[in-house]
Formats: C-alpha cells, structure tokens, sequence
C-alpha cells in the first residue's frame, strides 16, 4: 500500500503530515519493524575508509540538503548514530572515523556509552524526555535530588548557587551580563547602602540611565553569536558583518609561545603589556560592568594564557568593580578537571562560570556576592533547559569520577605531547602542541596547510577540526587511550611524505 501510494502521488520525502494517517500508520510499523537498533558492543579496532571523503552518498546529500537548508555549507559530514560506538563515529557511507572533534567536544563518553543507553530506557528517563516543563512554575519533583546528584558534584569552588539556561554556550553567557549589567545598575543606583530592594523595583526612569553600560572582552575571543555575545565576540569578523552590535571595549589578550617554560621571558613582555592596555582601558572608562574572558580561546586559536596573566586580571576586576565572568563553556570538563580557571589559582574566585557542552546543560553558577539574594530570576529563564540532559549528567559524572577519567585523559595527553614533540622536532611543518587532559591542539605554518592537513587526516580516517589561523585543534572524548593517539600520530607522521 505504501509502494502505491508514493507511486501514484509521489509526495516529497520530508513532507510526512502530508500522507494520510492510515498509511502513516503503516510506515510506522514498518519503520519499527525493520529500522536498525543500536546494539553496539565494542569499538572498531580502527578507522576504516570505504569511499573517499566526502562519499558518494554525502555529496548526493549535500546537494538535497542544499534546497532545503541555508546551512547546508557548514556541513561536514553525516552521522549514522545508530553504528557508532566509543571514539568511533560512521558516516553515511560507512566510513569508520575516529573522532578527534566529538562534536566540538561535546561528547565527554563519545557515541553510544553503554551507561546512558541503559538509562535512555528508563521509565524515570523517558518522563524527563517526553514532558517540556516551565521548570519556574511546574517544579518537577525529583528534580532537588537530581540537582545534587549533578550540580553540586561539580560547583566551582565558593560558587553558591547555579542558573541554568536553555541549552547553549551563547544564552549562558549572554545571562551573565545581563546579571553583571543589573548588578552595576543597583550600585549606581543605590551606592554602597545595604538598600535590599530588587533592583527591577527601582523607577524606570531612573534604571533607563544605566543603558550605557558595558562589557570588555578580549582580542579572540568567542562568547556567543546572540544579541550581546556577538558584541563579545574577536574570532571572525565575518561572523559580524551586516548585524548591528554593541560599541563595547577589547583588550588584547596575550599571544604566548609554547612551551612556556622555554619561552619564559618572551611571554612575560607579552603578558606585561596586554595587562598594562587592559588596566588603561578599565581606568578610562567607568561604564564597564564586566570582563569575560576564556580559560583557552578556542575557537580564536586555542590561545592559552598564563596563570599569572589570569590572576592579575582577577585583581584588576576587584580594583575596578568590575564582575569577572570566566567563560568554561568549552573547557569545562576538558582540562583534566571540571574547571579550567582552578588551575590558576586565584587570589578570589570568579563571580560567574558559565559552562555548556560536555555538560549537556548549559548555565552559569554565580558566588554569593555577585547576585543579592532578592533579586528577581524572572529574567533568568531557568526555565528553559532539558531535564532529560541533566539526567544525562548525572550518569556521565558517575562514569568520569568511577573511572578517574580527568586522571587518565591527563596522562594519555602528556604522552601524546612528548610523542609529538619527538616526531616533529626536525620538521617545520608543525609547532606549538599544547594542552591538557582532552583540549589539545598544534600549528601548522599557514592556515592553507593546515586545511590540507585537516583534509588529509579525514581522509585516512581520523576526524579532527581546525580553528584561528593556523591551528588544528584535537578534542577527543574522555576514553581515548594511547591507541587512539598512535592513529592520530601515524596520520602526522604521514603527512609530510604525502606532499613529496
């Protein structure tokens, strides 16, 4: 019946609600009969590539998805979720990948761990999946519990309390400033009088005089491409162009060489001087509510600073009366920690850490000074996140803490690095390896060598991404061994010979 029915009418393939419903009846049956089940019980032994890369099946694809979708160009390959398993993704033409990207390192326990299928079909599961809650004013009931079976496993240290957001980087970040913004508008307003109003409590006229506040941000920096975060933003200028922004300060952040301990006096002059602009601009401009900055700039160029740089930017903060937001929303979970900013050792914490990504969640958490406790969250949007998400948290924080995940991604990482360094030492094609636990990253000498090298490590297989000029950034999962990053120094290895 189905057959008869898409020959006689041929009804496009996505137009689904168009089929009557007794032969979406059918197809239903038919799908749950015959669709394939995810049964995957171990990992490919390694990468396999069937068809170059992209396939015969993607380009096809591509070129369907090119009618339908403006995002089409962003695409870099299909997933068959219901094969792949661990560190290893397929495409749509069967090709094994090992991935070194993991979703812009979204996949703490990357594809199809075995503890989150076997959540994924709980009864208690499956509520938190199929109920969109207005978590404000339907307060799910086991919701307390699941809160302290995740959020208070991994706050910060002195943060008190967490926000969540809807689901991005972008929304937790743009909540902060907001909350920064409110904060300076009540000081202002009130000056340093123990006044415990709600600061929307206040006469419009008045709040409607704090509208000139601002936020500094730094030379390659990525916070978002909403409203305020895109006025944040230093990676792209391209991701600017034609969208109105806010007139908001940058300071530059320090460009080091690595490694540091070799480059100790250069990178000293370098962090010198971006501190010594940065307090200039603080001192100069009194409507600055907040500075946001990155523990690693990722999608600027995996950019690291100094411990020392961090500190002495937390001080100026405090000298300034300016909130200091750290951004972890990629870091977070991926230095070999929860948090990347507790290696820095701060004098004081900061006032807010968003976080996103491996978290599946996103929000921020916020010490107990930055926000008064009366203080309305209406404008908050707590909300707005996925409850089935936060489930998923709380089985990935088992996994990572029984295992000693952050320990062994630390370890595996440190190896890789002296292998690198070992292998490239006479080559000047790469430089500059860095990181820690599951945030690495190398350079390459321009940014067309390293597409090429980005197109030659997919084509054999191993999945690794790029970002700022000339940089491939690696952020495999949490149980890539040794094994893992032998295929990844195999295609280096390569590399260089391909091109003789």
């Amino acid at each position: 019946m189905v057959f008869i029915y898409h020959r006689l009418f041929r009804p496009r393939i996505y137009d689904y609600e168009a089929i009557p419903r007794a032969f979406r009846r059918i197809l239903y049956k038919l799908k749950s009969r015959f669709a394939p089940s995810i049964n995957v019980r171990k990992e490919p032994k390694e990468p396999t590539m069937i068809t170059a890369h992209p396939g015969p099946k993607m380009k096809n694809l591509l070129n369907d998805l090119e009618l339908s979708s403006q995002d089409y160009l962003n695409t870099q390959v299909f997933v068959q979720h219901e094969k792949s398993f661990g560190n290893y993704f397929v495409d749509v033409d069967d090709n094994t990948f090992l991935d070194f990207y993991t979703n812009i390192g979204s996949l703490p326990l990357g594809y199809n761990h075995p503890k989150l299928l076997e959540f994924s079909k709980t009864d208690e599961y499956c509520l938190s999946f199929i109920n969109r809650l207005d978590m404000n004013r339907y307060y799910p009931l086991e919701l307390e519990n699941l809160v302290h079976n995740t959020i208070d496993r991994i706050t910060p240290k002195k943060m008190s309390m967490a926000i969540f957001t809807c689901g991005c980087g972008s929304s937790a970040n743009e909540l902060a400033i907001k909350i920064a913004m409110l904060k300076k508008a009540k000081s202002h307003l009130l000056g340093n009088t123990n006044d415990v109003r709600n600061v929307r409590q206040f006469d419009l006229n008045n709040l409607s005089k704090e509208n000139g506040l601002q936020v500094l941000s730094f030379s390659h920096g990525f916070h978002g491409r909403i409203g305020g975060t895109l006025s944040l933003t230093r990676s792209k200028p391209i991701q600017k162009l034609g969208i109105a922004q806010f007139d908001w300060p940058m300071a530059p952040f320090p460009l080091l060489k690595h490694p540091f301990k070799n480059n100790k006096d250069f990178n000293a002059q370098e962090v010198a001087k971006c501190l010594e602009k940065t307090e200039e601009i603080l001192k100069n401009n009194s409507n600055i509510c907040a500075m946001i900055v990155e523990p690693i700039q990722a999608e600027g160029g995996d950019h690291w600073g100094t411990p020392e740089y961090f500190r002495e930017l937390r001080i100026l903060a405090t000298k300034y009366n300016v909130t200091f937001i750290v951004d972890e929303v990629q870091t977070g979970m991926s230095t070999g920690r929860y948090w990347a900013h507790e290696l820095w050792d701060l004098p004081t914490p900061p006032d807010m850490v968003t976080f996103a990504k491996k978290f599946q969640v996103s929000g921020l958490f916020i010490s107990k000074e930055t926000i008064p406790e009366k203080m309305s969250t209406e404008f908050c949007g707590d909300s707005c996140f996925d409850l089935f998400r936060l489930n998923n948290l709380s089985k990935i924080i088992d996994v990572v803490e029984n295992q000693k995940l952050f320990k062994e991604s630390d370890v595996v990482c440190e190896n890789f690095k002296t292998q690198f360094r070992k292998q490239t030492e006479d080559s000047d094609l790469f430089s500059s390896i860095r990181g820690k636990g599951s945030f690495l990253s190398f350079n390459l000498k321009t940014t067309q060598e390293r597409d090429s090298f980005i197109r030659f490590s997919r084509s054999h297989g191993v999945f690794v991404g790029g970002c700022g000029d000339n940089t491939v950034r690696l952020r495999p999962t949490l149980l890539a061994e040794d094994k893992h990053y032998n295929y990844l120094m195999n295609v280096i290895r390569e590399y260089p010979r391909s091109k003789i």
